[in-house]
């Protein structure tokens, strides 16, 4: 398993999400539908439960044959929303981020997807614009590694209970 720190945006990601925690800010997890998208909020979801009142956290989703992407679920997406950590989709969702973010809604976005253009509303991680040494990592795991450096900024070690521990360290 490679260093989550290798991913671009990766610390302030995790810095920005710490913040929301602390602040009691109401977060909202976008979904892409399909399995990986399903998979990273489930995962995501249940870990920040460890640290967000129940009723500061939501999550959001559409059916996939009414489109992939954050563009598709801006109407479901509460009015009070803070931050919104969009999963598994919409690095290449420019208006839609551009859109959520004139609502002061602040945006993540955690993806493995290819990246067409530059989308300045959202602070993203993904694979495929930098370094990192796996390109194909899923969604899941994206989302895995941005949950083991939230780990590292609250001293805990909970990341792996969200993952099937027999194939991850080995």
């Amino acid at each position: 398993l490679h260093s989550p720190r290798l991913l671009n945006n990766v610390v302030e990601v995790a810095e920005r999400v710490k913040e929301a925690i602390l602040k009691n800010q109401k977060i909202c997890l976008s979904s892409d539908c399909d399995t990986d998208g399903v998979t990273s909020t489930a995962m995501l979801y249940n870990y920040l439960s460890q640290f967000v009142e129940e009723e500061n956290i939501h999550y959001v989703y559409n059916q996939r044959s009414n489109g992939h992407g954050v563009e598709n679920q801006i109407d479901f997406i509460p009015k009070d929303t803070e931050l919104l950590i969009i999963l598994d989709s919409s690095t290449n969702s420019v208006e839609a981020c551009k859109e959520l973010s004139e609502r002061g809604i602040d945006i993540i976005i955690l993806d493995h997807h290819t990246v067409e253009r530059e989308n300045p509303y959202a602070l993203i991680v993904n694979p495929q614009g930098d370094n990192y040494p796996n390109k194909s990592i899923s969604g899941a795991g994206v989302a895995f590694k941005t949950m083991q450096v939230i780990d590292e900024l609250f001293d805990v070690d909970t990341a792996f209970n969200y993952v099937d521990r027999k194939s991850t360290r080995l």
